[in-house]
């Protein structure tokens, strides 16, 4: 299949630097550096990526490695939710059966926060998150 535009070896370099207030709400969730007494809350990270090997190694290895290069730390690999190599139609359709998978094993999600409307489809008037935010994306955007 290759990578004409390099995109999958970019992401594979996990060299992507992190989105310095998005990594401070992390931390601040998570209790990183942050005064006593402070209750964690776990996160979850739920991308568009596929799970399909390539150059030899799943991208879920590379996602987790960059988000601890990142600054992040350690992610558990069940906080990582990637979109399977045959799911076909929007994106959507996977990131809103990962926040009912994230559910149904007895957390409350109290905000989604994404950069693309896929990251939000779902959500926008309940069931899956208590609130929304989207970010703006310099880079790119999905229609």
């Amino acid at each position: 299949m290759g990578d004409p535009c390099g995109d999958l070896d970019w992401q594979q370099s996990a060299v992507a630097t992190a989105i310095a207030p998005t990594l401070k709400l992390y931390k601040q969730a998570r209790c990183i550096d942050q005064p006593s007494p402070c209750t964690k809350i776990d996160v979850f990270f739920v991308t568009g990526r596929r799970e399909q090997e390539y150059n030899h190694e799943l991208p879920s290895v590379w996602t987790l490695r960059n988000l601890n290069a990142a600054g992040y730390g350690a992610i558990e690999r069940d906080h990582l939710y990637m979109r399977d190599a045959a799911s076909t139609g929007s994106v959507s359709i996977h990131k809103i059966a990962a926040r009912a998978d994230i559910e149904s094993k007895g957390f409350t999600i109290i905000a989604n926060i994404g950069d693309q409307r896929s990251d939000l489809a779902g959500d926008l008037a309940g069931p899956h998150a208590e609130m929304t935010f989207k970010l703006p994306n310099p880079f790119y955007f999905l229609p």
